[in-house]
């Protein structure tokens, strides 16, 4: 009895460095066969992985509060800027942009107008407070923006409005959806009613 267990004591402190060294063998073998046969995602560039969760964050730019925050901090998200004027005659610093997902997605329902106003300049470049949004509903591509700086009626003095409005390629406007007040002291876009008869030139017709 006792030289049984004393044989399957010796038989196990042999055959467990065995075991230890096909163990390795197998590890070393296996690494090198995954090194010399990579998998799918190794041969993803690691740009790839951080894009898609840009974009996976991005798609959620239109639903963020963008208010208070400045261009600069919006460049970390993937986005288009679709145009962007400064307000006419304006000496303090605002202007309207209007931003999207992609070039693709301009007025298409998925993008935003933008009221910026300049906070100081880097690198050449100006960096923006955002004071007020609106959101972009109209999936109409022939619905277009822009800035006017009008007075309304007869009575009335000039101010900045940003204005929807159909563009039929005609030199004159008069198809408004909407208009809004740019109210400079307060940082808003005010809506306010489209008077009757009330027309503007077309910004971008050609004769």
């Amino acid at each position: 009895m006792l030289k049984s267990c004393l044989l399957t004591l010796l038989i196990a402190l042999i055959a467990v460095p065995v075991i230890i060294v096909l163990s390795m063998r197998h590890s070393a073998e296996q690494l090198r066969l995954e090194r010399e046969n990579p998998t799918e995602l190794e041969h993803l560039p690691f740009e790839s992985v951080i894009n898609d969760d840009v974009v996976t964050d991005s798609l959620n730019l239109l639903q963020r509060n963008l208010i208070g925050k400045n261009t600069f901090e919006l460049n970390t998200y993937a986005s288009h800027t679709c145009w962007d004027m400064a307000l006419e005659d304006s000496i303090t610093g605002f202007s309207i942009s209007e931003l999207a997902l992609s070039r693709g997605d301009c007025r298409t329902g998925k993008s935003k107008i933008l009221l910026e106003k300049l906070l100081y300049r880097k690198n050449n470049k100006a960096i923006c407070e955002i004071k007020d949004e609106l959101l972009i509903e109209s999936h109409d591509l022939d619905t277009y923006y822009t800035t006017l700086h009008v007075a309304l009626t007869e009575k009335d003095s000039k101010h900045h409005y940003l204005v929807s409005y159909r563009d039929k390629r005609e030199e004159i406007i008069t198809t408004i959806h909407k208009l809004w007040l740019i109210d400079l002291i307060h940082g808003k876009l005010t809506p306010v009613n489209v008077p009757a008869q009330f027309k503007f030139n077309n910004p971008d017709y050609l004769e």
